[in-house]
């Protein structure tokens, strides 16, 4: 999955579309918002190569940094691998306390980079929107 800032920025921009309610607008925004942030926490697990990850293993460790989840077809799709099946548990599943203590720091950082990079665009738009 990769969703960049330029991706989020295009979604908003037509979540301002004048065919869209305020609640539509409100729909779109918040999708795009999260997608955003997931993808910024989907690279920060991505980047760790020493991990035997899973999509419980990832889901796992998200909730417990982040509080919330990734939709699981997306966690499928990043962390799957063909032929293994849930019975083939992580090699890495009971070093979860470890991997948080580890990697807590780096996934809040980049939400955390998201949500200023998030806060710049929606100004930016907002910007264009009213020049128009």
């Amino acid at each position: 999955m990769t969703y960049s800032l330029q991706s989020f920025e295009a979604d908003i921009y037509c979540a301002y579309a004048p065919s869209h309610s305020p609640g539509e607008r409100g729909a779109y925004m918040s999708a795009a918002i999260k997608r955003y942030k997931s993808n910024r926490v989907l690279e920060v697990l991505l980047a760790i190569e020493d991990v035997d990850w899973t999509p419980t293993l990832a889901n796992n460790i998200i909730t417990r940094c982040w509080g919330r989840s990734i939709s699981r077809p997306i966690l499928v799709d990043a962390f799957g691998k063909e032929g293994r099946t849930a019975a083939f548990k992580s090699a890495d599943i009971d070093r979860q306390d470890e991997l948080i203590e580890l990697y807590k720091r780096d996934i809040i950082t980049a939400i955390t980079h998201a949500e200023h990079e998030i806060a710049s665009s929606l100004e930016k738009i907002k910007t264009l929107k009213a020049n128009q």
